[in-house]
């Protein structure tokens, strides 16, 4: 069967929708912290601490970097 919109092919080599750009998601996530932030009345400190408890369970770390920049 013949596909009239190419767009809607998905890319198999990142599994992302052509039609969709990379930031979209991240935009969205981003919405979706600010109307639950306003919603939960959360301060300075309290966000802090949460997004520190989001990376310590996600086991995420910063990226160590050299001076010299190599």
């Amino acid at each position: 069967m013949p596909r009239s919109d190419s767009n809607n092919i998905l890319n198999l080599d990142n599994f992302v929708p052509q039609k969709v750009k990379p930031q979209k998601s991240l935009q969205n996530l981003i919405s979706y912290l600010v109307r639950e932030v306003n919603k939960q009345k959360l301060d300075y400190d309290q966000l802090k601490y949460v997004f520190k408890a989001v990376r310590s369970k996600c086991n995420i770390e910063k990226c160590q970097q050299s001076l010299n920049g190599s």
